[in-house]
């Protein structure tokens, strides 16, 4: 079984955030995973990057990681940041919505075989904001605590 526990946790993250209708919608479908050379930088866009990540019970599997969620647009197109605060705004109210944990384990890649994964906690912990050449990001850190599981995961 493969155990790549940051591929597992970004692809259920883009999984996710691709599902929810209003965020797909305002980045064109641009959610990716942070540092991605497979495809030319377009804005606004989700990015997802795995921050840190370290089994802290190794009898039963468990992980804890710090997933940043970035949300990016290029300064020319937005001057006033308007669209960025938006994007950070409809990110944070999915963290927030208090059943985030839930809805990583029925996406798609949490279920496949190959990758499951199941989610036992996932919460808002930091924030942060930068400047990077054109792009400016606000990016939401999330705490997750996971493991991999056997099987299909039914949440």
């Amino acid at each position: 079984m493969n155990i790549d526990m940051e591929n597992r946790l970004i692809d259920s993250f883009i999984a996710l955030i691709c599902g929810d209708a209003a965020i797909n919608s305002a980045v064109a479908g641009r959610v990716r995973k942070y540092g991605s050379q497979t495809e030319k930088a377009a804005y606004p866009c989700i990015l997802v990057q795995i921050a840190n990540l370290f089994p802290f019970d190794a009898v039963l599997g468990w992980y804890k990681a710090s997933v940043n969620l970035i949300a990016a647009t290029h300064i020319a197109d937005d001057p006033d940041m308007a669209t960025l605060r938006t994007l950070a705004g409809m990110l944070r109210g999915l963290i927030q919505s208090g059943r985030m944990d839930k809805e990583l384990n029925m996406t798609q890649p949490a279920r496949t075989r190959a990758t499951a994964l199941t989610v036992a906690d996932a919460e808002l912990a930091d924030t942060f904001e930068e400047e990077d050449g054109n792009a400016r990001i606000i990016g939401q850190t999330v705490a997750v605590v996971c493991r991999p599981s056997i099987g299909q995961n039914q949440g």
